[in-house]
């Protein structure tokens, strides 16, 4: 998965929660460690509009299966 649809897959997810403001993601794949096993994700985050105030969700997504592994 390249990282300009990995960040539009995350933003398609979190926005039923408020609207997003702003968003970033790395071009370059990191490797994490996830319950034991070594995947190779992107790094982004997006600001988000919830309840009246601006939230700030980092997070890690597989580059293989774009799944998000990991919220910070």
């Amino acid at each position: 998965m390249f990282p300009e649809l990995a960040l539009k897959k995350v933003k398609k997810q979190l926005e039923a929660n408020g609207p997003i403001t702003g968003s970033w993601i790395l071009m370059k794949l990191e490797e994490i460690e996830v319950d034991g096993e070594t995947l190779k994700v992107y790094r982004g985050g997006v600001t988000q509009e919830i309840e009246g105030k601006r939230v700030q969700i980092n997070f890690c997504m597989d580059a293989k299966s774009g799944e998000i592994v990991k919220f910070e």
